[in-house]
């Protein structure tokens, strides 16, 4: 009951925040020409991917051992990639000519590290109602900006600015870092390649489209990423499911996994049979006629609603012990995109990148469930197996 509750309130800020970045995006697609939202596109995806790796993996630690002693790392991750960053202005000039827009999407890229980490702290020590409050903000205080805003850019950094420090405020958390024993260390590096597979992912998976073919195709292709992101997020458990396999022994987290897998499948059927039924006449109720084709082509990304069903199998690594095996299916998934993608996008156009996309989840998918079946599982049994003589002595 209390996961329960726990979902709940973590979805009611979800839920409402998706919907409106929906909003969000509708309204960008309709204020700004194509070029102007493809840069917009550009911006937001490298500027989480710079997060994720200025992050350096302290928002998992945080919710794995639930201490605020890592957020010196963060740090570390600005004076380690603040100057890689700016030196790689030079290489995506073709993508981001205007330097003051890629001095602010670095910038941004700090706070919004800050923000994912503080956000990881009320995840750790289930403050589910906070965690959906700050989301709704930051949604909010953005939906008002892409109504008004003369400098979308500009503003967007505003307004992460104020989240980050709002949250920073109510935490109040340690910035020195003690020293990390083995397993701490062992679960900061596997999660750090994790995030730098997450991160690779981020920049390939929207920025080889716009290499490939051009901005206003990276646009769509958003669109379409955004269309199953907000499908996701109605089910999505992954933010309750962390904590909570954390806290629980082996058998009840299974028990647990199981019947995410059972209802999120469940609930993904509906959901896509009413997108087949219905996505059509909304999409260009919203985006207008000339965004139809976004459409045909999350009809054929549907697939990854289900497969992302199967991919919690990850959380049970990363929170039980054996985070490197998340970490190697996240790569092996993010080698077979980028493969895909150079083969399919210029053949098939964003169809292609789509398909890569489903190959590259069903790539990691196998590699988890083998590595549970061949891996993991022995190993439970065998400490079940001494438990269990232990006892009986």
């Amino acid at each position: 009951m209390k996961i329960l509750n726990n979902l709940i309130n973590e979805k009611l800020g979800t839920l409402i925040s998706t919907l409106i970045y929906s909003a969000i995006t509708i309204i960008l697609a309709r204020r700004l020409d194509s070029n102007s939202f493809g840069l917009f596109v550009i911006f937001t995806s490298l500027t989480m991917t710079y997060a994720l790796l200025i992050n350096l993996g302290t928002a998992q630690q945080i919710i794995k051992y639930k201490d605020t002693k890592y957020y010196g790392i963060i740090l570390a991750g600005i004076i380690i990639f603040l100057p890689i960053f700016l030196g790689l202005y030079y290489f995506l000039q073709s993508l981001i000519s205007d330097p003051i827009i890629y001095l602010l999407l670095v910038l941004d890229s700090i706070f919004l590290a800050f923000i994912m980490t503080l956000r990881a702290n009320l995840i750790a020590n289930y403050q589910y109602d906070l965690y959906s409050i700050s989301m709704l903000l930051d949604a909010i205080l953005k939906l008002i900006i892409s109504l008004f805003s003369r400098n979308i850019f500009l503003d967007w950094v505003i307004t992460d600015f104020l989240i980050a420090s709002a949250l920073f405020i109510y935490i109040k958390p340690k910035i020195t870092v003690k020293n990390l024993t083995k397993s701490e260390l062992y679960h900061l590096i596997s999660y750090n390649l994790i995030n730098l597979a997450k991160n690779t992912y981020y920049i390939t998976d929207t920025m080889i489209v716009g290499f490939l073919l051009s901005l206003k195709d990276a646009g769509i292709y958003k669109l379409v990423s955004q269309t199953i992101e907000a499908l996701l997020n109605i089910f999505n458990a992954r933010n309750v499911l962390a904590p909570a396999i954390r806290d629980l022994n082996w058998k009840d987290s299974l028990k647990l996994l199981g019947k995410t897998i059972f209802y999120h499948s469940l609930i993904a059927i509906i959901f896509a049979i009413a997108f087949i039924l219905l996505g059509k006449k909304v999409i260009v109720l919203l985006l207008g006629k000339q965004y139809e084709i976004v459409y045909d082509l999350t009809l054929i990304a549907l697939p990854i609603v289900f497969l992302d069903s199967l991919s919690y199998i990850n959380v049970l690594f990363e929170y039980k012990g054996f985070p490197h095996l998340s970490a190697i299916a996240l790569w092996i998934s993010l080698i077979v995109n980028i493969f895909f993608d150079l083969i399919l996008i210029p053949k098939y156009s964003i169809k292609g990148a789509i398909i890569a996309t489903i190959l590259s989840y069903a790539s990691a998918i196998l590699f988890g469930l083998f590595s549970y079946l061949f891996y993991v599982f022995p190993q439970i049994k065998a400490k079940l197996k001494k438990i269990y003589k232990e006892k009986l002595k």
